[in-house]
């Protein structure tokens, strides 16, 4: 296991530019679409955003909600960047690492990334004005470990393979106005307001993470 997550981490460091300001060959956002006789299990299956536009699902805050659609536009479609600094974020259960993009010595986006034995994580922070303005989630998560194989399968009688067509991605994408989490959209939800109360919650989590990604990469 811990070899299919190191292979995981190795395709994440060479997808970026970690020797240069130019970012080559960005994919595009797409649902994972291997087919099933060809999945790897040190594929990865989420990318951060490229040349791409905010989609609105309704007119929901769209006055207070455009400044960052913009930005985020702005901000996906560089192709060069100043420099790009990297660090490591494993933890006893996965292995993951965070990005930081900047332009003229503004930090402009971070992109971090984790695997485990059971799913891919990847988190897009998009700063506007110095501030947190923008945030993508996106979980895959396997079917079954990625340690299972015919004999653990035989063994626990389960005769499901792991396969992307029984996986997943969850997308949550948040937006913040000033440092408050003003809206927040999923992509299994049906596109209604969350309540006060929840937003609330995540701004807190969300807030918290941010924060140790900004004090990390103080950190040689």
């Amino acid at each position: 296991m811990k070899y299919l997550l190191t292979l995981c981490w190795l395709t994440f460091l060479s997808s970026g530019c970690l020797t240069g300001n130019k970012k080559e060959n960005h994919p595009n956002i797409v649902s994972p679409s291997v087919p099933i006789n060809s999945f790897q299990h040190d594929t990865l299956q989420l990318h951060e955003t490229f040349n791409k536009e905010d989609q609105p699902i309704n007119e929901y805050l769209s006055h207070e909600l455009e400044p960052i659609w913009k930005n985020f536009k702005r901000v996906n479609s560089i192709t060069k960047w100043t420099s790009i600094e990297s660090r490591g974020l494993d933890t006893s259960t996965s292995r993951g690492g965070a990005r930081y993009y900047f332009l003229n010595g503004q930090l402009e986006k971070i992109i971090t990334y984790h695997f485990s034995e059971t799913f891919q994580r990847l988190e897009e922070y998009y700063l506007l004005d110095d501030q947190l303005s923008f945030v993508i989630e996106r979980s895959y998560t396997y079917n079954r470990p990625v340690y299972y194989d015919a004999n653990l399968t035989n063994v626990d009688s389960n005769s499901q393979s792991l396969n992307n067509d029984h996986s997943g991605v969850v997308e949550d994408r948040s937006y913040f106005l000033n440092g408050k989490l003003i809206h927040q959209v999923n992509n299994e939800d049906c596109g209604s307001p969350f309540t006060g109360d929840y937003l609330l919650g995540e701004q807190k989590r969300i807030m918290a993470t941010y924060e140790m990604l900004v004090q990390t990469l103080k950190q040689p």
